[in-house]
């Protein structure tokens, strides 16, 4: 059986070993401006001891924020289409609602023309 001052002892011993075990040194690199996104002419590097289950909630909840700017932007981007989508619908409707009318317009304006061209040769012979 162990005492309470061995297991203060063990249980920071194993306090310590854990986050030496979780903390990693990590090098960071910045290739782009943060406000322009332009590439950098030189990167930026930085190098720091982090605890990794921390740093893991801090990128993770980067992603989170990154991923639910995507879905908004794929969101107004599937609305936009929709309203595109709709708009070329009327567009064709409406030519083919205009297609009988038109082909009237083409038989009228065939029949006309024949019509003149008939008067002129009347016009000729007399």
């Amino acid at each position: 059986m162990l005492s309470k001052k061995d297991k203060k002892w063990l249980v920071k011993e194993i306090k310590i070993a854990v986050e030496a075990a979780l903390t990693k040194e990590i090098t960071w690199e910045k290739v782009r401006d943060e406000k322009t996104g332009k590439p950098l002419a030189v990167i930026e590097r930085k190098t720091e001891e982090v605890f990794l289950p921390s740093m893991l909630l801090q990128v993770l909840s980067f992603y989170e924020g990154s991923q639910r700017g995507l879905q908004e932007d794929i969101g107004k981007t599937i609305s936009n289409f929709n309203v595109t989508k709709e708009g070329i619908n009327a567009m064709a409707n409406l030519l083919i609602d205009m297609e009988s009318g038109i082909k009237i317009f083409i038989e009228a304006s065939k029949h006309i023309q024949k019509q003149l061209e008939h008067q002129e040769a009347k016009q000729i012979e007399s």
